[in-house]
């Protein structure tokens, strides 16, 4: 069944409501696809509603499935929001993965297809970086930086 934008807008606010009740199969799906990665932020938020209570803000995490869906990098403010909720959840151990994280900051969905050492090293050092922004050793603005460095490689280095 293919959902227009009106009957997504439903079963989101279904989940937001605390109906967590929808399957959705991505196991014929490759690894890395926009429509998978929107599901892991559609469960991230429904983690969040069990963990931290239905009434806990989650319009960023609609605003990231937006930018996923329609590949188009998240506004600093955005971001700057994304980040802030996405430490606050960690308390909770709810994580989103770093390709999700490199999508919203523009890093193109086709660099994941061929996996290799370089794109390795990229998706180490991004989770590096954001392990210390969440263990607070490092301020947003530092974090951006050093993701937005992270995302111009064209060979393997050390952040």
């Amino acid at each position: 069944m293919i959902l227009d934008k009106q009957q997504i807008k439903l079963r989101l606010e279904d989940i937001t409501n605390g109906i967590n009740t929808i399957v959705i199969n991505t196991e014929h799906i490759k690894p890395v696809n926009r429509f998978a990665l929107s599901v892991e932020v559609l469960e991230t938020i429904s983690n969040i509603k069990q963990s931290m209570g239905k009434d806990y803000d989650t319009t960023v995490f609609y605003k990231a499935i937006d930018s996923i869906l329609t590949a188009k990098k998240m506004s600093n403010k955005d971001l700057k929001e994304f980040f802030k909720c996405s430490k606050k959840i960690t308390d909770k151990e709810i994580y989103l993965s770093e390709k999700l994280e490199m999508l919203l900051m523009g890093f193109d969905l086709k660099n994941f297809q061929n996996s290799n050492d370089l794109l390795n090293a990229k998706i180490d050092s991004f989770s590096n970086c954001i392990y210390d922004y969440f263990q607070s050793e490092i301020k947003y603005k530092e974090l951006i930086k050093k993701l937005n460095d992270v995302l111009k490689w064209q060979t393997i280095k050390k952040v």
